[in-house]
């Protein structure tokens, strides 16, 4: 329900993708509640995706509010016309002020084919996103109000304070001297702390 709040969560691990409609690396279809300070690493395995997003599949209804959040994932590449992919969300509601995703970003390759696909989202309302970032090496163009960060600076927590990311409280460089490694993009505080859950992943806590 809209009272729902999921925080400082993440999913990791391979989906063996059937012909399916909603397919997302933390939740496949989300009609309401929160998600902030959470991650998905998802591996995906399969083409016949009709919906698939990085971190969620479908934006399905309002009240639905992600935040501080990032989706780290292999290729993602919807199956034809009519379906859609984005490196974070697949689909999402096309009249504004329906959701909120804010302060979020996606690395993933999102191939551009005949279905609708965007390095962010594969379709939503532009002023839904805010602060949004993605990786720019992808071969779509569809992203909404997203902002592009070129690989060379993917590991830099400048590219994305200008974006209000809370490097204090919330967020945490991957690297104390960024090199432009993709794979050191940054990290939840929470998850480097105790036994970091986003060392496995091959990242450096700080």
């Amino acid at each position: 329900g809209a009272t729902t709040l999921v925080e400082k969560s993440f999913s990791r691990g391979s989906l063996f993708v059937n012909p399916s409609s909603f397919i997302g690396g933390f939740v496949g279809k989300m009609f309401s509640g929160t998600v902030r300070k959470s991650f998905a690493e998802p591996y995906f395995n399969g083409v016949a995706m009709k919906i698939v997003g990085g971190f969620v599949g479908e934006i399905a209804s309002t009240g639905t509010i992600i935040q501080d959040s990032y989706a780290r994932s292999n290729t993602l590449q919807a199956a034809g016309a009519g379906s859609f992919a984005g490196g974070f969300v697949g689909y999402a509601p096309s009249s504004g002020g329906t959701f909120s995703v804010t302060r979020c970003y996606s690395r993933a390759d999102v191939i551009n084919g005949t279905s609708i696909e965007g390095p962010f989202a594969g379709n939503g309302y532009s002023g839904d996103f805010v602060n949004a970032l993605y990786l720019d090496n992808s071969q779509a163009t569809s992203n909404g109000s997203a902002t592009p960060i070129a690989a060379a600076s993917f590991d830099n927590p400048a590219a994305y304070s200008t974006e209000n990311f809370d490097f204090v409280s919330i967020w945490g460089p991957a690297t104390s001297t960024p090199s432009g490694d993709i794979n050191n993009s940054p990290v939840h505080r929470w998850s480097c702390a105790g036994t970091p859950v986003a060392v496995a992943a091959g990242k450096s806590c700080f």
